[in-house]
């Protein structure tokens, strides 16, 4: 009987392993096999972001987030590591055009792994560090009101 049941702890233990090394968040899995996630969020109080994804191989179309709005979209890095994708956000005559994900291993260190999670907010673009629980600016309104009346 108590061979059983050390029998029964062990094969639960298996799978619970074997379920952590599909998950997409534990480390030990292959970089290439991973999903990864951008995720927008938009913190503009009371006003729309429109915004357009689009990598080299699939375009996201042109959306748009209310307030307090977030999107999300998933994606598997290309063999070589490469895969880029980029956004075009705007509001009312703000405008700003950055990577939102680039398969370079140090820009991933920046999002924290797996997930960019991107939030506009009245003074700027924050990409979230998870791994320090923080939102660090990446681009300022101040820059794009700048860059806008440029661009118009």
């Amino acid at each position: 009987m108590e061979q059983r049941i050390i029998s029964q702890f062990y094969c639960f233990v298996l799978v619970l392993l074997f379920g952590f090394c599909l998950s997409s968040s534990f480390t030990l899995v292959p970089w290439e096999l991973r999903k990864h996630y951008v995720r927008i969020v938009n913190n503009l109080n009371n006003k729309p972001l429109n915004y357009h994804c689009k990598s080299g191989d699939d375009d996201l179309g042109l959306k748009t987030l209310q307030f307090k709005e977030e999107w999300e979209f998933s994606f598997h890095l290309n063999i070589r590591d490469t895969t880029l994708f980029y956004c075009y956000f705007s509001y009312e005559n703000f405008h700003a055009a950055f990577v939102a994900f680039n398969g370079d291993p140090d820009h991933r260190l920046d999002c924290g792994g797996d997930h960019c999670i991107w939030t506009a907010q009245e003074d700027g673009f924050y990409l979230y560090q998870i791994k320090h629980n923080e939102n660090v600016s990446h681009v300022s309104c101040t820059i794009l009101a700048i860059a806008s009346f440029f661009i118009l």
